[in-house]
């Protein structure tokens, strides 16, 4: 039996997928949850979905838009009023920010979240300037 308390954190092991592509800062990885089958691996600034970044120990986890300004940006340009724009990137949220040492705290914090059945939604304009929001049906994967 291995010994979880000791193990260094892996996402990956809890149903994220590394993001490689996404490397807006030296040195802080970035992970999709239960990354949709289209996406093969890459991330998509239109899918709301659960994201953490790794910076050594340190993780921040958010159920949102991996980079909202580009959502923000592409709603405003699509002529949508600034208010409803920012009102569609604003949903996200905060899940957790701290220190995550090893697979045994990781296990319970993540089972804490209970973000298992989340499913990942993409963000659709319609040509009469209106939004949809289209779940992605995924199998949930327990952290």
């Amino acid at each position: 039996m291995t010994d979880t308390t000791t193990m260094p954190f892996d996402p990956t092991e809890h149903g994220f997928v590394y993001l490689p592509e996404h490397q807006p800062a030296p040195g802080v990885s970035f992970y999709e949850y239960c990354n949709h089958q289209r996406a093969g691996g890459s991330h998509d600034h239109y899918r709301s979905n659960v994201y953490l970044s790794q910076d050594g120990e340190f993780i921040t986890i958010w159920d949102g838009f991996l980079e909202s300004f580009f959502v923000e940006e592409r709603l405003l340009s699509h002529g949508l009023p600034e208010d409803v724009a920012k009102g569609c990137v604003s949903q996200g949220e905060s899940l957790f920010r701290g220190y995550i040492e090893s697979e045994e705290s990781a296990r319970w914090i993540l089972k804490a979240l209970r973000f298992s059945n989340h499913a990942p939604q993409e963000l659709h304009l319609r040509p009469e300037g209106k939004v949809a929001w289209v779940r992605l049906a995924v199998r949930g994967v327990s952290p």
